[in-house]
């Protein structure tokens, strides 16, 4: 979906673009912003910016590659954290069920949050934990390999793993023991194999067993 910034007569009109499970979306806002959108996620924008900032609202998931405006800043808010950048290539991760997260690929960013503000350099990850901004330098690749297609654990809860599957696969998890929610996985998979497929590489390397009913999935011990 591609906007172009043609008219200034009309007044500006928002839109509201939500991606279901298991899709996913890439959007050109008017100012030649794109912006690739992760399953499960909804985006509220401008057809056109007006004003001295440019601003999105963001619920789930997506990749932002800003076009540079050094007069307006692009800001993207969520549940209480914005982001804000002149031009730059950013992930930024606002599920409502998971801890807010901005991952900095090129460019600076600035991140705000209540009354704290964060900047960050490429390679540096601010994460929203306990009302407080944490700051750390991360590999990026992890957390931008689901707009390449694939999906990449490093050392990731499975708890985490399995959200992502649930929105990429559109089913339900049920995990049975909580204790198994603690276990860790280092992966690299493709991201549009059948979801038998990823389960199956999933359990050849850890002592869990999956049941899949139609849209169910069960996680237990073997």
């Amino acid at each position: 979906l591609v906007y172009s910034d043609t008219t200034r007569v009309k007044e500006v009109e928002w839109h509201t673009l939500q991606v279901p499970r298991g899709g996913e979306f890439v959007l050109c806002l008017a100012d030649g912003t794109v912006v690739t959108l992760n399953a499960d996620t909804k985006i509220h924008y401008p057809d056109r910016f007006a004003g001295n900032e440019r601003q999105v609202s963001l619920e789930g998931e997506a990749f932002f590659e800003v076009a540079k405006d050094s007069l307006r800043p692009f800001v993207v808010k969520t549940n209480g954290v914005d982001v804000r950048v002149l031009g730059t290539t950013f992930n930024f991760k606002a599920y409502p069920d998971e801890y807010q997260q901005a991952t900095l690929v090129q460019g600076v960013v600035e991140v705000l949050f209540d009354r704290q503000q964060v900047v960050l350099q490429p390679g540096e990850q601010a994460t929203c934990v306990d009302k407080k901004l944490k700051v750390e330098q991360v590999d990026v690749m992890p957390y931008i390999a689901w707009k390449d297609d694939r999906f990449v654990f490093e050392n990731e809860l499975l708890e985490s793993v399995l959200k992502k599957l649930e929105r990429w696969y559109n089913i339900t998890v049920f995990i049975q023991n909580p204790k198994l929610k603690q276990m860790r996985f280092t992966g690299n998979l493709p991201q549009y194999e059948n979801v038998n497929s990823v389960l199956n590489k999933l359990a050849l390397t850890t002592s869990i067993k999956f049941e899949l009913n139609e849209r169910t999935l069960v996680v237990q011990l073997e």
